[in-house]
């Protein structure tokens, strides 16, 4: 993860170095439609590559939060962080790259913890309930303009989806039908825990500017 982000640096210097350096200089020379043409490319491949980059970074820790950064569950067991990080995953990244990022990093998780029935499972209901979290997130920006108000929202009904998954899953994969109700009282509270860590990863986000080079993403898209 640490290697990752990194890169993450190294590289963002690196393609702003390389986009604006072959360039500016030639742009005054010209007509300027073909140095137009490569720049414009150069922009979308870089932020392509920087986007792929993030995700497999979010995705890295997703996996690390639900598999060691766990605490005691109110109803006995341990609760994990990683619901908080898919939210986060979603709301960073946008609709296609969050919803893979967040279910890649869930099942991952899965896998190497040992569950591996769930990993199909867990891949569509985590890469889901990013994607349904960043939707809200977005159409409550007009109507719920505190944020923090407006993130806790789209959590819950996001974690809701979460926990419905995982019963439908169990329920009808797994083959046990009613009985697959005893873990929704878990869900639930994993879904509760989820939304406090994203509401405070987004306030930290912000407050700090972290979300700048997502933006970056975001806006020239």
């Amino acid at each position: 993860t640490f290697y990752i982000f990194h890169c993450i640096i190294i590289y963002r210097f690196a393609g702003e170095i390389n986009i604006r350096g072959p360039f500016s200089g030639s742009a005054h020379q010209c007509n300027g439609f073909r140095q137009k043409d490569m720049l414009s490319d150069t922009v979308m491949k870089h932020q392509s590559l920087m986007k792929i980059v993030l995700s497999a970074m979010l995705a890295a820790l997703i996996c690390v939060a639900t598999m060691i950064i766990t605490v005691p569950s109110p109803l006995g067991g341990f609760l994990n962080l990683g619901d908080g990080f898919v939210l986060l995953a979603g709301w960073l990244l946008g609709p296609i790259y969050g919803f893979v990022s967040a279910g890649l990093g869930s099942a991952l998780a899965d896998l190497f913890l040992g569950y591996a029935f769930y990993v199909p499972g867990t891949f569509v209901i985590k890469g889901l309930s990013a994607l349904l979290g960043m939707v809200l997130i977005r159409g409550l920006a007009r109507c719920v303009p505190h944020r923090s108000v407006r993130f806790a929202a789209a959590g819950i009904v996001a974690e809701m989806e979460m926990v419905a998954g995982y019963f439908a899953y169990s329920a009808v994969f797994g083959g046990e039908g009613w009985g697959a109700i005893v873990s929704v009282p878990g869900n639930l509270v994993q879904g509760a825990v989820g939304i406090c860590v994203f509401t405070v990863l987004a306030a930290v986000f912000e407050k700090y500017h972290l979300t700048d080079v997502f933006r970056t993403q975001k806006k020239q898209g």
